[in-house]
């Protein structure tokens, strides 16, 4: 896997969707239903959020100690 360049930027824009795409169903939650719930399900999606993107790049940095790939 020597010289295989993997994008990071692909990682950011996927992390990035999910995040559209995961605020966009709090905020019509939050329109159609209480705040409280609303709250709790933006405190779902940010945790998780923040899960997603800390284990991407640890991935990205054990993918790059282990085989010693360069990223862009």
């Amino acid at each position: 896997m020597t010289g295989i360049r993997l994008n990071r930027i692909a990682l950011i824009s996927e992390a990035l969707n999910l995040l559209f795409i995961l605020l966009s169903k709090a905020i019509v939650e939050a329109i159609f239903s209480g705040v409280t719930s609303a709250l709790n399900t933006l405190l779902i999606i940010i945790v998780v959020l923040l899960f997603l993107v800390g284990s991407a790049f640890l991935i990205t940095y054990l993918v790059q100690k282990k085989w010693d790939v360069r990223f862009l």
